[in-house]
């Protein structure tokens, strides 16, 4: 299952690099490739057996083994219902993430990044990150022509990431029922439940990295170059996933090349796709930093690089810049507060499971003898270096302490949220977590099956309520059809499908219902009002995807700062054809912003058209018409003196 997914995370990814660059983004293609794809990989008897694998009968399980995996399929369904009813809402998607889907939605291609996704420098520099997991996620809008499901591909990533840290855990001589319990703490914590359903991809990244952890740790006989190539492949999906991805494809390789490991050759034709499949993907990852050097002369954006006095690679990010945004440098251990602040974002953003996980994972601490893993015991070592250097890497990723430098260097309420960076830091201790179990009692028990139930019971939705009795009524029932008749099982399927089917239908209207509510109506009302052969501006906002419209119909150009006065601002949008301007939320720093006075001015040349404060809301503003200009500026003078 993991090198399936893996597999198919990469061949989604070249095949939608690969349409976006010859601008063919669009569904017919899509399907014409992919039958392409599956046309090629099914030739190959390997790749057949390892598809036939997934289907083959269900591993006997024990009831403690059972009931893990029963929690897990729970919390799973309940995010399943969650990302089909729920529009993303968080600020990073509706601000630079959606928006450059929506971009590429538009086009059928890959747009130049120079269009700015935000305000400013900022905005310069977020379009120059690598989009590689937002162009995997593209290929959910084009069947729905909308952001139904858009969000299933992290759900992918949630399950590869699960799968992911049970294997390792297995590797390393864990219990199955630990190393079940170990992937089922991790993907139960808010901070991995609540990265689901938006577009940030700090939880692809962390699946990714724990799937190359192990095939870089694998073992198993004859298989080591296809684990090699696979561990290359998600080296590949880190770098395009993030900037901070080639700091962890290092650990991964530093781990795959580390010394004592076995390297047995696989045969001729399987080492030659080995490596091509290897080499593709990282060619795809690094796409996107060849793109940024060829372009503005540098493979990191705008962020500066020197060596001493000596500037390496030009840009306008200062690296003291962006250090000082990390939670290792913002936080100081001898202030109490900063204490407050961490424990706070601690019990929010990883709650009880991941005190379960440390309290598992300090059973490695115990003096006697291990049993297990014994024989693992010289690379549990390696696992704990892995371990110190994520989490190292967490604390020195840029904008994990603050989104900006705070004044006097003060950790601030951003690094709650931001404790999402540490994901592949937690998919490791949960590793450690199984092991540490697996050290700590003889046979497992009844540890995590109570465990299990703590945690569902603290994590209880109303959704995952009405998702329970129907996880275990198909439980209870999936006995009973093994041993129906093929035609019955196959005319049940139908009736499955059918139901599914109406289901997908029902939550469809569902997120209709909740994406009026939540984004307030202004792309219906753009999609309406504005002329198709204009495109709607956007000025200080960072919900800019809401200008879109649920269809993507409308075009969006995002207007620079006015850095001139207000006739030469307005002749610059009359050049570029733009009519329509939409402003807001603003944040306080840009409320005193020349082109909100603008724009607000009554006697001005903007007249509002939709919402009431910009404060608070998006709100949209006409041009007026060069002869409605000279009426309400030929006003009495009065008027003009009042304004």
């Amino acid at each position: 299952m993991l090198m399936v997914l893996v597999a198919w995370c990469i061949v989604q990814v070249c095949i939608a690099l690969g349409l976006g660059t010859l601008g063919q983004l669009h569904l017919r293609a899509v399907l014409l490739a992919e039958m392409a794809a599956s046309t090629i990989i099914l030739a190959s008897p390997a790749a057949r057996r390892r598809l036939g694998a997934l289907v083959a009968s269900p591993l006997s399980l024990a009831w403690p083994d059972r009931l893990v995996s029963l929690a897990l399929g729970i919390v799973g369904l309940t995010l399943l219902v969650q990302l089909a009813v729920r529009p993303i809402t968080d600020y990073d998607s509706l601000a630079y993430h959606l928006p450059r889907m929506a971009q590429w939605y538009q086009a059928r291609a890959l747009p130049v990044p120079e269009l700015e996704l935000g305000v400013g420098r900022f905005g310069r520099q977020v379009s120059r990150y690598p989009f590689g997991w937002e162009l995997l996620c593209t290929l959910f809008l084009l069947p729905f022509g909308e952001d139904f499901l858009v969000a299933l591909p992290n759900l992918l990533a949630w399950l590869m990431l699960g799968v992911a840290i049970y294997l390792v855990a297995m590797e390393f001589g864990a219990r199955r029922l630990l190393a079940l319990t170990g992937a089922f703490l991790v993907l139960a914590t808010p901070v991995a439940r609540r990265s689901v359903n938006t577009m940030h991809v700090d939880l692809s990244l962390a699946a990714f990295f724990m799937a190359g952890l192990y095939f870089a740790f694998s073992h198993r006989a004859g298989g080591s170059l296809l684990d090699a190539a696979l561990c290359i492949g998600a080296v590949g999906m880190l770098i395009g996933t993030k900037t901070s991805g080639p700091a962890y494809g290092a650990v991964l390789m530093a781990t795959l090349f580390a010394p004592g490991r076995r390297r047995a050759l696989a045969r001729p034709i399987p080492a030659m796709s080995a490596v091509g499949f290897a080499a593709l993907s990282i060619l795809a990852g690094a796409s996107w930093y060849a793109r940024n050097l060829i372009e503005v002369g540098n493979p990191l954006g705008y962020v500066r690089v020197a060596l001493g006095n000596r500037t390496i690679l030009p840009g306008f990010v200062e690296p003291a810049w962006l250090d000082g945004t990390t939670v290792g440098h913002l936080f100081d251990p001898t202030r109490a507060r900063h204490w407050k602040i961490l424990g706070g974002a601690v019990r929010e953003q990883l709650g009880l499971p991941f005190v379960l996980i440390v309290l598992l994972a300090l059973g490695l601490l115990r003096p006697q003898p291990w049993v297990r893993i014994a024989a693992h015991r010289g690379r549990v070592v390696g696992l704990l270096a892995v371990a110190l250097a994520t989490g190292l890497l967490y604390c020195t990723t840029p904008f994990s302490g603050a989104p900006w430098p705070p004044p006097r260097g003060e950790l601030g309420p951003w690094s709650g949220q931001a404790i999402r960076y540490a994901l592949p830091f937690l998919g490791v201790l949960g590793v450690l977590g199984a092991l540490g179990g697996t050290h700590l009692v003889a046979r497992g028990g009844l540890l995590a099956p109570i465990s299990a139930v703590l945690v569902l019971t603290g994590a209880m939705t109303g959704t995952m309520a009405l998702v329970t009795p129907v996880v275990l009524t198909a439980h209870a029932a999936s006995g009973c059809v093994s041993r129906l008749p093929r035609a019955a099982r196959m005319m049940l399927c139908c009736a499955l499908v059918a139901v599914l089917a109406d289901g997908a239908y029902a939550l469809r209207a569902k997120r209709d219902a909740a994406r009026a509510r939540e984004y307030g109506g202004v792309g219906e009302f753009l999609a309406e009002h504005a002329s198709a052969d204009r495109p709607v501006g956007c000025l200080l906002s960072h919900r800019s995807y809401l200008f879109y419209g649920k269809h993507f119909t409308t075009k969006v150009a995002y207007v620079a700062a006015g850095t001139e006065d207000r006739d030469a601002w307005v002749a610059h949008l009359r050049r570029d054809r733009i009519e329509m301007v939409a402003i807001g939320p603003l944040r306080p720093k840009w409320r005193s912003r020349a082109e909100v006075a603008w724009l607000s001015d009554g006697s001005g040349p903007f007249v509002r058209v939709f919402g009431t404060d910009e404060m608070q809301e998006p709100v949209v503003y006409r041009l007026r018409s060069t002869e409605q200009d000279t009426v309400a500026n030929r006003g009495p003078p009065a008027s003009r003196t009042r304004a």
